[in-house]
């Protein structure tokens, strides 16, 4: 199986500090934050990572490309331009395998992945998405309001108490949705497919973190231990 970290968002809440490097780069207890998600994915044995960047992609060619970690080559895609977080999936499609996981590069979830991606493999859904608690990200306005219904489908709901935590299953063939070159994995493909009722949600009562904010950040490094797998 494939992995895609996206990488490509400019961080501008973290003010000065994303001015000199990239969010998945800042350093997270002597190593880039990415790096704990490259880790977990391989232990998992992935064969191929994707780091798909933008901005500021040269720090990560410099650091990561065409790397092999055991079974696992990392490869780095740069953007002409900007395409968003739907456009840069896209742009590597003929890549990609029948299913692949997708991962955020600014947030980390201290879940079983192997398990959530074998429960994916038996469901029927388009797309599996790892879902957490939003009472402390009700800012996130990207799907932060959702409701399982008693199927586990993923509804979009005001006041809904799970959010997307940034970990998605998802089918090739159901990346047809998006037909615009430059476009949003949330906004232009996921919502799509939760009016549909093509997507199932999983509840995991794990440690997550999303160091986009300030605030944030100071957190990930105050409480490295409980967010982060050793």
């Amino acid at each position: 199986m494939n992995a895609l970290i996206l990488c490509g968002g400019y961080g501008k809440r973290l003010g000065n500090i994303t001015k000199k490097t990239p969010k998945p780069l800042v350093i997270i207890k002597k190593k880039p934050f990415i790096e704990y998600i490259i880790n977990d994915l391989v232990d998992l044995k992935i064969s191929k990572i994707f780091l798909l960047c933008s901005y500021k992609s040269n720090f990560f060619f410099k650091n990561y490309h065409n790397q092999k970690i055991d079974q696992t080559k990392i490869i780095c895609i740069k953007e002409n331009r900007p395409l968003g977080t739907g456009g840069a999936i896209l742009n590597i499609k003929e890549r990609l395998e029948d299913l692949f996981l997708v991962l955020n590069g600014d947030s980390y979830f201290k879940i079983n992945l192997k398990k959530f991606i074998n429960d994916g493999i038996k469901n029927s859904c388009d797309v599996k998405i790892a879902l957490t608690l939003n009472k402390f990200y009700k800012l996130n306005s990207q799907l932060s309001q959702l409701i399982l219904d008693k199927k586990n489908f993923v509804l979009k709901k005001e006041n809904g108490k799970f959010m997307n935590a940034g970990i998605y299953l998802i089918k090739k063939k159901s990346l047809n949705l998006m037909k615009k070159k430059k476009c949003s994995l949330e906004r232009d493909f996921l919502e799509e497919l939760i009016l549909k009722k093509k997507i199932e949600g999983k509840f995991l009562k794990k440690n997550f973190i999303d160091i986009g904010t300030i605030e944030n950040l100071k957190k990930a490094k105050k409480k490295y231990n409980f967010y982060f797998k050793d």
